[in-house]
């Protein structure tokens, strides 16, 4: 980041030399729970993995200032994902139709990281309404979380009369 920076029209401004760092390559498969491979799974590596009901379109700008990085298996469910920080991340994926699957430790260090597996499973739902003293409470964010892990998290919103539904719940 450089700030105090004068940009003129028709002028040219250098800013000098940018060095970049190449970052960490990781490398896996995703499977379903028999094992075959699952294409077009988007497989996302960050400090926290986020899925917003309703916000499907939305999801690539969240995961871009966020600073994920993610890919999309190919037809033998292979991924390839460059520029995964040094720091400890999450890598997760997730098929529309096929399921979650539960998110892998990335530990901190300069190396790449060994090839991963990801095994989906299947989604489940919830459903409910929340009030707040007899009446419906809107607005409401509702979360689902492994337990004993916030690597994961779905968020869904109550609706005007306090009804929510979890569709990719797991």
């Amino acid at each position: 980041t450089r700030r105090d920076v004068e940009l003129q029209a028709g002028k040219t401004t250098d800013l000098g030399t940018i060095t970049l760092v190449r970052g960490r390559k990781l490398t896996g498969r995703v499977i379903d729970p028999s094992g075959s491979p699952v294409a077009g799974a988007r497989v996302t590596v960050s400090k926290r993995l986020l899925s917003m009901e309703g916000a499907g379109d939305q999801m690539a700008q969240i995961e871009e200032m966020t600073g994920a990085r993610s890919a999309t298996t190919d037809q033998d469910g292979a991924f390839t994902i460059i520029g995964i920080p040094k720091t400890h991340t999450f890598a997760g994926a997730e098929h529309p139709d096929k399921g979650r699957a539960t998110p892998l430790d990335i530990a901190d260090g300069s190396d790449d990281p060994p090839p991963v597996t990801l095994q989906l499973r299947g989604f489940g739902s919830i459903t409910g309404k929340v009030t707040f003293k007899g009446q419906p409470a809107s607005g409401v964010t509702i979360t689902d979380t492994l337990k004993g892990s916030l690597a994961q998290v779905a968020i869904a919103r109550t609706a005007d009369d306090g009804t929510f539904t979890l569709t990719r719940a797991t």
